[in-house]
């Protein structure tokens, strides 16, 4: 493993294969050239859309490109919440609860978790965009209050 640029790391392959960890500043993404796999790992937690506006175009010159955007939910806003919601876009949705693998981790350990903080059990654990444990209102009832049934002024 050695450098491979400003924020990478990179790991090349005998048969000329590589994977190259980048930085998570977007100035720092920019520049990769036709990548078949990106990887963006806890999307959610990214501040604004810098890094996803940095990637996508990397995979523009590529018919066969791919990016992957994983996350554990976080809250009711950002990129990665507006994407996972927007059912008009490409994307193609998994979720996996950890219940679902439970040879991974230990039932006695998530009901541990869910009896301590069952908010953050059912982020975590559940992946569930939940509004923050500060917000007043829920975005759903917010967005109960909007209607385009109204003629406008």
């Amino acid at each position: 493993m050695h450098g491979g640029g400003r924020g990478k790391l990179a790991v090349h392959f005998p048969n000329g294969s590589r994977i190259v960890g980048l930085s998570e500043v977007p100035d720092h993404v920019r520049g990769l050239s036709a990548p078949t796999l990106i990887l963006v790992d806890e999307a959610a937690f990214f501040k604004g859309d810098e890094i996803f506006e940095a990637v996508m175009p990397m995979v523009a010159t590529r018919p066969d490109g791919a990016v992957w955007l994983m996350s554990t939910p976080k809250g009711h806003t950002g990129f990665f919440y507006e994407l996972w919601h927007d059912d008009s876009g490409p994307w193609r949705r998994v979720r996996v609860t950890a219940a679902e693998i439970p040879h991974r981790i230990p039932a006695s350990f998530l009901a541990e978790q869910e009896r301590r903080n069952p908010q953050q059990y059912r982020r975590e654990y559940c992946c569930e965009f939940l509004a923050a444990d500060e917000a007043l209102f829920s975005r759903e009832a917010l967005d109960m209050l909007l209607t385009d049934q109204v003629e406008p002024l």
